[in-house]
């Protein structure tokens, strides 16, 4: 968190985007979850979806948190609309990265399924490939 709020040790302090990134690639590979018990709540989930409440109601929590973090680092008040919605797309494409990332024929680590994710999207609004080029290379051998 602090290099996501201060940025790096050298004094380097990228884009939100690819502090993003990193901070979403560095908390995903964290996840103390086995892709067989991520498909047994999956599964779960689907024949109890009353779960579901559940669930939304810890993810709002940590979307606030996330927002208040971006809102700071950006300098924007804590309900700031950017903030927000950078919660909003990194949430989804954090989410979508880890059904890919679970998903029994993938081989691909956390990391460089989400950069992909975020390099496609990267293309879809015609942002500069560079951008994110010093996330994409940590996941190099």
């Amino acid at each position: 968190m602090d290099q996501f709020l201060g940025g790096a040790p050298d004094g380097h302090r990228p884009p939100l985007l690819e502090a993003l990134a990193e901070l979403f690639a560095e908390l995903g590979s964290r996840l103390a979850i086995s892709r067989e018990e991520y498909l047994a709540v999956s599964e779960l989930i689907r024949k109890e979806p009353q779960l579901l409440a559940r669930i939304f109601t810890k993810a709002e929590v940590k979307q606030q948190e996330m927002t208040q973090l971006i809102a700071q680092r950006e300098g924007l008040e804590p309900d700031d609309r950017r903030a927000r919605l950078a919660t909003f797309l990194m949430g989804g494409l954090a989410r979508r990265s880890v059904d890919e990332f679970f998903s029994p024929e993938s081989t691909a680590s956390y990391r460089t399924v989400l950069q992909q994710n975020i390099d496609a999207l990267a293309a879809l609004f015609d942002i500069p490939p560079a951008l994110l080029a010093e996330t994409s290379r940590k996941d190099a051998p």
